[in-house]
């Protein structure tokens, strides 16, 4: 009968350790999950962040690329202009010059 009692005991014992490791478990399990849903929510905030970092960096090549272009245009027409305008005064003062000769 004493023999029954101790198995009883152990079994009671190893129940309870039992249980125990399992709650301890369980809390684990809680810690991790709730570290993975902050993990979760930083990781929504970086690529939010990101997202916006790409976004910008996008409109600034964009607009770069357009300010380049314009400064390119403006280019091409003041060489133009220098150009005509070169060729303006040298005709006038070709012509200014006859027409003294001519006088």
């Amino acid at each position: 009968m004493k023999d029954i009692e101790e198995r009883v005991i152990r079994n009671e014992e190893s129940a309870n350790s039992a249980h125990k490791r399992l709650d301890d478990q369980a809390r684990e399990l809680i810690i991790v999950k709730d570290a993975w849903h902050k993990h979760a929510g930083r990781m929504h905030t970086v690529e939010g962040i990101l997202l916006g970092i790409s976004t910008s960096v996008d409109k600034w090549t964009i607009s770069t690329n357009l300010n380049t272009q314009t400064l390119s245009e403006f280019k091409a027409i003041a060489k133009t202009a220098i150009f005509m305008g070169s060729i303006f005064i040298a005709f006038c003062g070709f012509v200014g010059g006859q027409l003294m000769n001519w006088w």
